[in-house]
C-alpha cells in the first residue's frame, strides 16, 4: 500500500488511536512508525504515520467488529479530552454538525486535499425525523468510524436515544481510504438529566411523571438496552479473543518446549553418527558413577579407536570415512542395547562405551561380538597394516566406584589399555589390570 506523502496528523489523533486499543493490547508498539511515549498531543506529524498505524491495527487485530467499535468510542473520548475548547461540541446535534465539511476530522488532520488526507460530510440531516447520514472517507472506516460517531453522541448526554449503523465500501481514488456511510437515528431529551427520576428516593415520583418525561425515559431505556447488548457483544469478543490468545499461547509454548527438546538433543548428539557426544558422556558418566557408588555396582568402560583411519580418509576420501564412522556406530548400538548403557562418540574416530554390572568375561564376550560384526561388514582398507578391511582397537577397564577412585581415573585406565592395544599391533582388545 502506497504511503501518503502529503498532509499531517495531530499527535492527539495518533496517541488516541493507540490508546483506544490499550485495553486489549493488540498493537505491537515496537512496530509503530513512531515512539508512542514521545508523541505530543499538540504537535503535528507526517500523515503517513496515521496510515501505517491503521494498517498495523488491521494486521494485528482479531476479527471482531465490537472491539473496533468500542475502540472508536474510546478514541473520541480521548480526542475530546485533548481538543481545544473551541472545537468541543456542546450538544449531540452540534457534534453532528461538527462533522459537516470535515469540521471534526480537520481538527486532527491538515495539509492536503480531501483525496489526500480524507474527509467527512453530512449527506442528509432531518432533525424533525431524528435522522442524519454521514459520508466519511478516511483511513479508519467501518466499525471504528461507527464507534467514533456513537462515542460523540455520548459526550454531552443530551440524547434520550440514538443508534448508529455503518456500511463500508472501497474508495477508488485512494486505496488507503474506505468510504463509509453512517446512519444515525436519534431523539433528543426534552429535559436534561431525565434519568435522575429513576434515582429518586420518592417511590411515588414515577407517578408524577408527565407523558413527555415518560416518553423520554422509555427512549432512554431502549438506548440502554441496545447499549447493554453492544457491551455484551464486546465482553463476549474479549472473552473469545482471550481464549484464542491462550490457545495460541499454549500452542506456542508447546512448540517452544518441542524446540527446546530438539535443541537439548542436538546439544548432546553427534550430528554425523547420531550417537551421544562427548559432552553427554561426561555428564552422564559422572552421574552414573555416583549412582553405582551407592548401589555398590561395577562399572566397565571401553575406549575404541578405528585403526589407520587417517590413511583411510586420505585414500578413500572424507565422505567414505564418514560412512565408516556411521557403520561402526551402528554396530556399537546393536551390541550395547541395554537402556542404561552409554554409547558415545568421543571425538574423531574414537568412541566410548559405559556398561554396568558386567564382569570381565561378559565384557570379553561383547567385544568379540562387536569385532565379529565389523569383520562381517568387510569394509575395504588397502592402507591398513593389519588387515585388508577396517578394524578397531579396544581398551577396557572395570571397577567398583569408591572414594579413592574417581570417574576420570577409570577413563584414564581404559585409555591406557587402548594405547596398549594400539602398541601391540592394533585390531585387538586389551583389558586394564
Amino acid at each position: 500500500m502506497k504511503k501518503q506523502t502529503k498532509g499531517e496528523v495531530a499527535g492527539a489523533a495518533l496517541s488516541g488511536i493507540v490508546s483506544s486499543f490499550e485495553d486489549i493490547n493488540i498493537i505491537p508498539e515496537d512496530q509503530l512508525p513512531f515512539k508512542f511515549n514521545s508523541i505530543e498531543p499538540t504537535a503535528w506529524y507526517p500523515y503517513s504515520y496515521l496510515i501505517d498505524t491503521i494498517n498495523l491495527i488491521e494486521k494485528s487485530m482479531p476479527h471482531s467488529s465490537s472491539l473496533l467499535f468500542w475502540a472508536g468510542v474510546e478514541f473520541i473520548h480521548i480526542w475530546y479530552k485533548h481538543v481545544p475548547d473551541k472545537h468541543k461540541p456542546r450538544s449531540a446535534l452540534e457534534w453532528f454538525y461538527t462533522n459537516e465539511k470535515s469540521g471534526g476530522y480537520n481538527t486532527v488532520v491538515r495539509g492536503g486535499t480531501p483525496d489526500e488526507i480524507g474527509w467527512c460530510k453530512i449527506l442528509t440531516m432531518d432533525e424533525a425525523a431524528g435522522k442524519v447520514i454521514f459520508e466519511s472517507v478516511t483511513p479508519y472506516g467501518g466499525k471504528f468510524e461507527e464507534g467514533i460517531i456513537y462515542g460523540g453522541c455520548l459526550l454531552t448526554n443530551d440524547m434520550a436515544y440514538f443508534s448508529v449503523k455503518s456500511e463500508d465500501e472501497t474508495y477508488d481514488k485512494n486505496a488507503n481510504f474506505k468510504r463509509t456511510l453512517i446512519t444515525v437515528h436519534f431523539r433528543p431529551k426534552s429535559e436534561a438529566n431525565i434519568e435522575s427520576k429513576f434515582e429518586s428516593s420518592d417511590f411515588n415520583a414515577l407517578d408524577k411523571l408527565t407523558w413527555k418525561q415518560t416518553e423520554d425515559l422509555l427512549w432512554c431505556y431502549r438506548r440502554l438496552v441496545e447499549q447493554n447488548k453492544l457491551q455484551k457483544e464486546y465482553r463476549m469478543d474479549i472473552t473469545r479473543t482471550l481464549k484464542n490468545a491462550f490457545e495460541e499461547l499454549h500452542k506456542v509454548a508447546a512448540e517452544l518446549r518441542l524446540a527446546n527438546k530438539k535443541i537439548e538433543k542436538m546439544a548432546i548428539t553427534d550430528m554425523l553418527s547420531g550417537l551421544h557426544n562427548r559432552r553427554y558422556f561426561e555428564q552422564q558418566f559422572k552421574k552414573q558413577w555416583f549412582s553405582s557408588l551407592r548401589r555398590e555396582e561395577k562399572i566397565c568402560i571401553l575406549m575404541l579407536d578405528i585403526d589407520y583411519f587417517k590413511q583411510y580418509n586420505d585414500t578413500y576420501g572424507h565422505l567414505a570415512g564418514d560412512s565408516v564412522i556411521r557403520s561402526v556406530c551402528k554396530i556399537l548400538q546393536e551390541t550395547f542395547q541395554r537402556a542404561e548403557d552409554i554409547v558415545a562418540r568421543f571425538g574423531g574416530e574414537e568412541f566410548v562405551v559405559v556398561t554396568f554390572g558386567n564382569n570381565i568375561e561378559h565384557i570379553n564376550k561383547l567385544v568379540e561380538q562387536l569385532r565379529k560384526k565389523l569383520k562381517l561388514k568387510k569394509i575395504e582398507h588397502k592402507k591398513s597394516e593389519v588387515s585388508c578391511h577396517i578394524t578397531i582397537s579396544i581398551g577396557s577397564a572395570c571397577a567398583f566406584p569408591s572414594r579413592s577412585l574417581s570417574p576420570d581415573d577409570l577413563i584414564e585406565q581404559a585409555d591406557k589399555a587402548l594405547y596398549s592395544a594400539k602398541n601391540a599391533g592394533k585390531d585387538r582388545h586389551v583389558h586394564y589390570e
